[in-house]
């Protein structure tokens, strides 16, 4: 127990006015030793949050409950009775801010569950004649009692003198929680997203998997922002990347993203080893590529080029060795050929087959880099002596070598 001292407004004392209805409860002075016994039940009890003010912060109550005793048999008891059970196990203390004047310095603060069932604590109240204090009180100071289920706090103080009328005045109740510290852990699918928490203490920020401490002092809010593109929703299915959060225990936020979708192209040819470009991207069949969805333009190499197999004949592209695909699924393209296009008829002479891989590599070469007129004008006059290499096994071997020192 011990006395914690807040800002508030002091209000004029004595009181010009007794608080007007609706009271928390109608404390007429010949009701209290009922209460007190617990044979009377209040039927003028309502909602706390009936004193809630907008402009403090949250679970401060304006009460402003009055009381004054004008004789010796009246002890000036302050009663607040709620209607609906309070649940006051989530707070630590109970604040008062309280003015005394003319009754002793010790006063009692009585609580009463639902059940009837009652634990007190006495505190004393240095205070100046007709001055404000706060008072507050530790949940652990009452024993006994269901804090979930409260009806009503009752507060009385002791007469030790004859001089009258005395009086005594709660103006607000606060119900405090000692600041908690729990850790938020921000996750998202896909992960590395980044995120911004913005709170009382400042901006702090990182990439998801993200890990941060968050203080809760009486409702702390924070405001978490995530990568906005392709946001799908939250763990709790809001579909806002930024969001108000509140915590009151360690906890996993998650956040979802629309997937980056992927479809493979298979571009093939019959026979393989075809050379061809897809978007200016040069390859040899049969390649696979993983491509996100879209318009491709793919271009066979035109010579000896017959249809594509996967068209129909109607089809006005089926002939065309240029066509222009849209991906929305995985998707396989086969080019026929009446023959192999050959990248130089010496060297398919030397290695005695066009599918060797010294002359893949040529045929890249020869559709990067080499100009139409230049690989016309070597088709024009390198038959013949494609003749003469095939009939000699030393010019097969002396062209291999060649090409295998140039590669």
């Amino acid at each position: 127990m011990g006395k914690v001292t807040y800002n508030f407004d002091v209000a004029d004392w004595p009181p010009k006015y007794p608080p007007s209805p609706p009271y928390l409860c109608e404390a007429l002075f010949d009701s209290f030793g009922a209460w007190l016994n617990g044979g009377q039940v209040g039927t003028s009890g309502v909602e706390l949050s009936t004193f809630f003010d907008s402009r403090r912060s949250p679970n401060q109550y304006s009460v402003r409950k009055w009381q004054t005793a004008r004789n010796a048999g009246v002890d000036g008891l302050i009663i607040f009775e709620f209607r609906n059970p309070l649940n006051l196990a989530k707070y630590d203390y109970i604040v008062f801010s309280h003015a005394n004047n003319g009754y002793a310095s010790e006063f009692r603060i009585i609580v009463e569950d639902v059940d009837g069932r009652r634990s007190n604590a006495q505190f004393w109240v240095s205070l100046s004649v007709k001055a404000f204090g706060d008072v507050a009180l530790s949940r652990i100071n009452f024993l006994g009692v269901d804090f979930t289920r409260i009806r009503r706090i009752l507060i009385y103080g002791d007469v030790v003198d004859e001089v009258f009328p005395k009086e005594h005045f709660i103006d607000w109740m606060y119900l405090i929680r000692v600041p908690q510290q729990y850790t938020i852990l921000i996750n998202s699918s896909p992960q590395s997203k980044f995120v911004k928490i913005t709170g009382p203490a400042g901006v702090t920020s990182g990439y998801t998997p993200f890990s941060v401490v968050l203080t809760q002092y009486n409702g702390t809010s924070y405001t978490i922002e995530i990568d906005p593109n392709r946001f799908e929703k939250w763990e709790d299915n809001s579909t806002n990347p930024t969001r108000i959060y509140v915590p009151t225990a360690d906890a996993t936020l998650f956040a979802t993203y629309t997937p980056i979708i992927k479809y493979t192209l298979k571009i093939d040819s019959t026979p393989a080893g075809v050379s061809f470009t897809i978007d200016s991207v040069g390859g040899i069949t049969p390649t696979t590529y993983t491509l996100s969805p879209g318009q491709y333009t793919v271009k066979m190499n035109p010579t000896n080029f017959k249809e594509w197999a996967d068209l129909p004949s109607d089809n006005p592209a089926k002939t065309n060795p240029t066509r222009t695909v849209n991906i929305s699924a995985d998707t396989e393209l086969t080019a026929v050929y009446t023959a192999l296009p050959s990248a130089c008829f010496i060297a398919t002479a030397a290695y005695g087959t066009p599918l060797a891989p010294q002359l893949i590599i040529l045929r890249r070469f020869r559709d990067r880099y080499l100009p139409s007129t230049l690989t016309n004008l070597y088709y024009t006059i390198s038959p013949p002596i494609a003749q003469l290499v095939r009939r000699s096994k030393p010019l097969r071997v002396l062209i291999r070598n060649i090409i295998d020192f140039i590669i």
